[in-house]
């Protein structure tokens, strides 16, 4: 079968055009009653508890020894 007779079944649209690239920093709004927990606004400016701390150590131990990026 030549692929010259075979209906071209997408539109012309394209669809990633109309998507926001969230890479460019744009800010997107969570909407009402979705408010960050105080952990997660902490976690965000930079402040961990111990036990996060921790965690992240463990992890990268565990990177460490397995040669994971």
């Amino acid at each position: 079968m030549d692929k010259e007779h075979i209906p071209e079944r997408r539109g012309d649209h394209d669809r990633r055009a109309s998507v926001v690239d969230r890479r460019l920093g744009m800010d997107r709004r969570r909407g009402p009653g979705r408010r960050l927990s105080e952990e997660r606004k902490a976690a965000e400016q930079g402040q961990m508890s111990d036990e996060q701390f921790e965690f992240l150590r463990a992890i990268d131990e565990y990177k460490r020894k397995n040669t994971r990026p």
